[in-house]
């Protein structure tokens, strides 16, 4: 599943050398002063970074194992477990006690006394990964009603979405139609650059009004902040297999993640490719696609 990836600020490409600290290593920087471990969670803790930056999935698994050895209630290694659930109905119930589990691991008064700022208290990321992942398996297996309402409650805890939440919610309302729903979404976020969200902006007017000015006014200006979606939405250049790693506003990676989510969904809606296809014809200056021909 997709980790968040909404940080505005403009992230470095992979290169295949060390220039960005991983998962496990970022999350134990966050976690707090170097040193060996003290206590079961920490210990537990640290396997879980272990595992998150393992290789194969057997031994991320074994790290997990290990980890809930050391301590029963480590969230993140039960959660990594959950996933290993064989059917869809069994990851989702999984999922479900995890987030229970974290749930009461939090207690009642950090929801309250944090509530719009979750992800600044580091003692909430485990139940936070645990509903984004719920949310997302509510979504793939069928419940999609549950799993925008999970999303919206993340969003309503953390205001900044330090989580990338609202990536999946934009295109999640989009798919049930609800225009009114992802109009809200982009008022809460009125200066996000990202491509996911100039992109569902405009396809959320042509849905409102079809092809016409203001859409057109919108597809513009997110074709101007970047290029790289309209071929990859038409067809033109093939859309790689692999997620990127890492991404930067306006450029390649950031077009690649936002099609392979969106993709579905820009197909699905009537007229919308074609939409593009006019407003951009085969011939048109790769790299201004913004302007179109």
């Amino acid at each position: 599943m997709p980790r968040g990836r909404a940080s505005s600020s403009k992230r470095r490409k992979s290169t295949g050398k060390s220039e960005l600290p991983s998962l496990g290593q970022l999350e134990r920087m966050l976690a707090g002063p170097d040193g060996a471990p003290e206590s079961a969670a920490d210990r537990a803790m640290e396997l879980v970074y272990q595992a998150w930056d393992a290789s194969s999935p057997a031994k991320r698994v074994a790290l997990a194992r290990r980890a809930l050895e050391i301590d029963p209630t480590c969230v993140d290694a039960r959660l990594l477990l959950a996933h290993q659930a064989r059917t869809p109905e069994q990851v989702v119930a999984a999922l479900e006690e995890v987030v229970d589990l974290a749930t009461s691991a939090l207690g009642t008064s950090v929801f309250s006394h944090s509530r719009g700022e979750f992800w600044a208290v580091h003692e909430t990321r485990p139940f936070m990964r645990a509903k984004l992942d719920l949310a997302q398996a509510l979504w793939s297996f069928g419940d999609r009603a549950l799993a925008v309402r999970h999303a919206w409650e993340l969003i309503e805890l953390n205001e900044s979405d330090n989580q990338g939440v609202r990536l999946l919610l934009v295109t999640w309302l989009l798919h049930m139609r609800d225009v009114a729903g992802a109009r809200a979404l982009f008022e809460r976020f009125p200066e996000d650059g990202l491509a996911h969200t100039r992109w569902s902006c405009a396809l959320a007017a042509f849905m409102e009004g079809g092809s016409g000015e203001r859409a057109d006014q919108l597809v513009r200006a997110a074709a101007d902040e970047n290029p790289h979606v309209v071929p990859l939405l038409l067809g033109r250049e093939p859309l790689p297999d692999s997620s990127p790693m890492y991404m930067g506003i306006g450029d390649r990676d950031e077009a690649v993640a936002y099609v392979q989510q969106s993709l579905a969904l820009w197909c699905e809606v009537d007229g919308a490719l074609r939409w593009l296809a006019e407003l951009w014809p085969v011939g048109s200056i790769r790299g201004q696609a913004g302007q179109p021909g």
